[in-house]
């Protein structure tokens, strides 16, 4: 008797998750409210957008799970879903398609010039988390180096020190030890952008 007593709290368990939540979860259509979607039923790019689009405020908290996306190996929705994220004006996504690009994956080959083509978008891209600053570095190595750009020291010179004037440290020591000879920093206007 003692074991059928013990028994009990599992078969009750059992019922409740076999037969009542199930129900409670599909009564309020997918869990949609005011603040989202509970469980989405896809993570397809085409979700991320309408998200996006009923949060842009969470954009950036959005945007991060497309990392986790490319990280358990779906790389090709994981661009999708970055691009997406990018033109709303997410730096960080800029970067991380550059890094993609950069790298290559299986299904999406090395492209310097593409990858270039994103820092230069992070680059340009004013922002308030920082990114653009991070964006402005690599993009002043990519021209410093001629990686998917035409090799060009003064427009990196301007993009490093935009970079080091935005608070990156890499960008000061990088322009010291590549670019300027003198460890002097030139003074560019952050409105001149270089052709």
């Amino acid at each position: 008797m003692s074991n059928s007593k013990s028994l009990i709290p599992y078969l009750l368990l059992m019922a409740l998750t076999s037969f009542v939540l199930p129900v409670y979860a599909q009564s309020d259509k997918e869990g949609t409210d005011e603040i989202g979607t509970l469980n989405p039923p896809s993570f397809s790019s085409q979700n991320y957008k309408e998200r996006i689009a009923q949060f842009p405020e969470r954009l950036g908290i959005i945007c991060f799970e497309a990392y986790m996306l490319d990280k358990s190996g779906d790389h090709l929705e994981a661009l999708k879903f970055l691009e997406t994220c990018a033109e709303h004006g997410n730096v960080a996504s800029m970067i991380y398609i550059a890094s993609i690009y950069e790298n290559g994956t299986k299904h999406i080959p090395i492209d310097y010039k593409k990858s270039a083509y994103w820092l230069k978008r992070g680059a340009d891209t004013p922002d308030k988390d920082g990114s653009s600053s991070l964006a402005e570095y690599h993009y002043g190595i990519a021209l410093s180096k001629g990686c998917g750009v035409e090799k060009d020291l003064k427009a990196a010179q301007f993009y490093l020190e935009k970079a080091a004037r935005n608070g990156n440290i890499g960008a000061a020591d990088f322009l010291k030890k590549y670019i300027l000879p003198s460890n002097e920093l030139v003074a560019v206007p952050v409105s001149h952008t270089p052709n």
